[in-house]
């Protein structure tokens, strides 16, 4: 597991992401993700899963590998919180 504050920044969040992939981490959170002016798109990755809704003014995302897609779930959520259930 890894968190990583990226200060809104969608570059520093693939960049982070990658980090983790070649480190095998498998639930990443990232703290004051980028979220489009929308409030519809945040940061994607191609190994890791979004796990979190998207919404304006949402503080915390939270992804994890595609290989944990159904064993991994969000519990509880909001703007400023995310927690997951393995």
């Amino acid at each position: 597991m890894a968190y990583q504050n990226v200060a809104g920044q969608c570059e520093s969040t693939h960049t982070f992401l990658e980090w983790c992939k070649k480190r095998r981490i498998d639930i990443v959170f990232v703290g004051e993700a980028w979220v489009d002016k929308k409030g519809t798109g945040t940061q994607s990755h191609p190994s890791y899963t979004l796990g979190s809704k998207v919404e304006k003014g949402k503080r915390t995302m939270v992804y994890w590998r595609k290989k944990l897609d159904g064993v991994v779930k969000v519990t509880r959520e909001d703007k400023r919180l995310a927690l997951v259930e393995v």
